[in-house]
């Protein structure tokens, strides 16, 4: 038992760097797996545009027509829907179907295309409205997307798309939702880079106490690896915050 108390205070230092390093190391590692593993569906207006032959034929008093019904002011507008997560989401996931709703505007039509190549994309037909539809898609795999085009009759509208999903790791975003894709992706990179230099540290640290020199060089070694365990950690936690800020609308 003297041995032991005498052995832990000789290698004090050895043992609180080694401990401070671990430490980085797994809360590096935690914030990695976190990270890692997210289900995301994220959405964007490609384009809204009114239709040019309707601006043609106003300008000498022609009228467009849409089944019968004459059409004040076409538009023509582009939804891109995205799984920006690293999970796929299916059907069994979706406790309220994907909705594309639009404000100022009625819908005439609505076509779903540039979808993944399965023949029975969704579970049923999609429910149009007037002023939304919404769907059901079986599966959308990480990275993979969809585009739905939808004809209105509208002088100027704002969309807005939104779901009710298992397991998203935030609410169904906007456009800055891609874009943190990218930049979750170059994070967890980060993160990898972190680990990694936790553990060469702390390798150091353990080759400082077998060579005798560990006394100074050991718990500098230490704290340096829980700092960058912890670093890698906060990066990747402030990233996620940021991506989960709110639900965007597209105003147009």
């Amino acid at each position: 038992m003297v041995a032991a108390s005498n052995w832990v205070s000789d290698n004090t230092s050895f043992l609180v760097g080694t401990v401070l390093g671990i430490a980085g190391i797994v809360t590096g590692a935690y914030f990695y797996i976190r990270s890692k593993q997210t289900k995301t569906l994220d959405w964007r207006v490609v384009s809204n545009n009114a239709i040019a032959a309707a601006q043609a034929a106003r300008s000498v008093n022609m009228q467009m027509i849409w089944k019968g019904k004459h059409l004040s002011h076409p538009r023509l507008i582009v939804v891109k829907i995205a799984n920006t997560g690293t999970e796929a989401i299916s059907w069994q996931d979706l406790y309220e179907p994907i909705q594309i709703s639009v404000e100022g505007g009625n819908i005439l039509d609505a076509t779903i295309v540039d979808r993944p190549t399965e023949a029975n994309f969704l579970t049923d037909e999609a429910k149009l409205t007037d002023d939304s539809i919404a769907f059901s898609p079986r599966l959308l795999n990480s990275g993979e997307a969809f585009t739905v085009q939808l004809l209105l009759d509208a002088e100027k509208v704002s969309v807005e798309v939104r779901s009710r999903i298992a397991g998203l790791s935030r609410p169904v975003g906007d456009l800055e939702g891609m874009r943190n894709a990218r930049q979750k992706k170059a994070q967890r990179w980060a993160v990898r880079f972190g680990i990694v230099l936790s553990v060469t540290l702390v390798t150091l640290g353990i080759s400082a106490r077998l060579f005798g020199f560990a006394d100074k060089i050991t718990p500098l070694i230490g704290l340096l690896a829980l700092m960058l365990g912890v670093c890698a950690g906060v990066l990747t936690s402030a990233t996620a915050s940021k991506a989960s800020r709110g639900r965007g609308v597209e105003l147009i």
